[in-house]
């Protein structure tokens, strides 16, 4: 699946789980990237896993009972994916969703050789500071929006960048958040945003 086809999945998928309803906000859309992010470091924060590794909560009525992919070799579509690079996954996820609304396409550029500058550092949670500054880059006014839409490609290649830098498994991960997306109810029961 190429990043094209990922983008139209994802939106189509918040869509249908109700959130462009109403009056959409690109700045609420903007901050749960952030949120991803924000996940994502939490992940990696736990010792006792592997960045690389995806488990699965069971269910909301097993709350809190976790599984690895080496004790169910099939895990169902019901059982919540978790790690970080799931989180990575639904960062980009997020970021495609609001590109497909507003009508723009990922340009590949490799943002990391067009901005030697950056020096992608090894340490994560710096990594995930540069996500989040990159984020914060992308525009949400609509006045800016047909100038900088770029910021949106460029907040892709940088997360690409470091989900492969980092050797995650990013179409799986995408492949099965998506798979237990589709599974939840509207607006995943009702949240606000």
């Amino acid at each position: 699946m190429n990043i094209s086809e990922i983008q139209k999945l994802a939106h189509a998928q918040a869509v249908k789980s109700g959130w462009w309803e109403g009056d959409p906000d690109i700045d609420e859309k903007i901050v749960l990237i952030h949120s991803e992010l924000s996940e994502a470091l939490e992940e990696y924060r736990n010792p006792e896993r592997d960045i690389r590794q995806i488990y699965y909560s069971v269910g909301e009525r097993d709350k809190g009972k976790m599984c690895n992919y080496d004790t169910i070799c099939n895990a169902l579509p019901t059982h919540k994916p978790c790690g970080f690079g799931v989180e990575i996954a639904d960062a980009l996820l997020r970021t495609l969703d609001v590109m497909e609304y507003l009508g723009t396409t990922y340009i590949t550029g490799c943002t990391h050789k067009l901005y030697p500058e950056l020096d992608w550092p090894p340490y994560i949670p710096i990594r995930i500071k540069l996500l989040h500054e990159s984020v914060s880059r992308c525009p949400t006014m609509v006045p800016y929006l047909k100038y900088d839409l770029g910021k949106y490609s460029e907040l892709c290649d940088c997360i690409l960048y470091v989900a492969g830098d980092s050797r995650i498994d990013l179409e799986r991960c995408i492949t099965e958040k998506m798979a237990y997306n589709a599974t939840r109810p509207h607006r995943h029961g009702g949240k606000r945003c």
